[in-house]
């Protein structure tokens, strides 16, 4: 049989950057190796939510970029060979073997949050997360994290990269024209619901012995890929259970960015959304919303970076 596979989009508009490469042994000196990435743009909107579409539950006031693919191993890579990221700390447990072009895995809440300041001070932007209510302290390690109980500050106006938040994601992974929206039942991209399992190997990663290389499947409508499989990914928003979408702050703005996070304790869990390369096709639909312990660090678990504004 001819196995004909969807094209995919080029999305709205694209970002793009650059980060030097982290050279193999022996090759250091060596200029003109760059890991590039780009985010697509993603315009507000009022969609569904949940894998039940539940009508104008996801809402996003302003336009904001999300990562074309998820933090690549070489994105990661390129950010700890940084000289500046001495001041930064992670957990260590990170991927750091297999190709650059992979996702990056064993990463905690905690670690995707510390890498998105340590990206925004390698590239030159203001960083988002803050310990301290006048935005004077920065957020550099997972310690201080964990010393203050997750409560994080997002900076008003802040250009620097983030996580998105749970709705900023539904709304990307559900987008098709902005008037219409794929069901919360589908893989993001995919025309058909979860249990089509041929057509869901066309857009996804899942029951499979090990991740792939990032854009190996077909994109969604905004250009952006592996929205479903591959990795799960985090989100900024604490997790409320029970919930259709996790409430979270959709735009962040001088009355809600500033806000510190709900988070009263460590055990207060976070978003997760769109499963992993070792899971089943249920856990690919876009609908559907998970919470992970902001430590935890898990073989699939990876992340996706977001900007706000155009």
């Amino acid at each position: 049989f001819l196995k004909i596979r969807p094209r995919s989009s080029a999305g709205i508009g694209t970002v793009s950057f650059a980060l030097d490469a982290k050279t193999a042994p022996g090759t250091e000196g060596k200029k003109g190796q760059k890991i590039k990435f780009s985010l697509k743009q993603v315009p507000p909107g009022i969609s569904p939510a949940g894998c039940t579409d539940v009508p104008g539950r996801t809402v996003v006031y302003e336009p904001f970029l999300l990562g074309e693919t998820e933090v690549t191993i070489g994105m990661w890579e390129a950010v700890m060979a940084w000289p500046g990221i001495s001041e930064y700390g992670f957990t260590g447990a990170a991927t750091s073997e297999g190709g650059a072009n992979l996702p990056v895995a064993n990463v905690s809440w905690r670690d995707a949050v510390v890498y998105c300041n340590a990206l925004s001070a390698i590239l030159g932007f203001h960083p988002v997360y803050y310990l301290d209510s006048e935005f004077l302290r920065p957020v550099k390690s997972v310690r201080e994290l964990a010393d203050g109980l997750d409560a994080v500050l997002a900076k008003p106006g802040a250009d620097g990269f983030r996580l998105p938040l749970s709705m900023e994601w539904e709304l990307a992974a559900r987008y098709i024209d902005g008037m219409t929206w794929t069901p919360g039942g589908h893989p993001s991209g995919s025309e058909t619901p979860y249990y089509e399992e041929t057509r869901a190997q066309q857009y996804a990663v899942f029951r499979a012995d090990a991740p792939a290389p990032v854009k190996n499947r077909a994109s969604n409508a905004l250009g952006i890929y592996d929205m479903s499989g591959n990795v799960w990914e985090w989100c900024f928003n604490e997790f409320v259970k029970n919930e259709v979408n996790t409430p979270g702050y959709a735009v962040y703005d001088g009355e809600s960015a500033g806000k510190e996070s709900d988070a009263s304790g460590a055990e207060r869990k976070r978003v997760v959304r769109g499963g992993g390369w070792i899971g089943t096709e249920y856990r690919l639909q876009i609908g559907g919303e998970f919470g992970s312990l902001p430590d935890l660090v898990q073989i699939q678990q990876g992340f996706r970076i977001a900007k706000s504004g155009w």
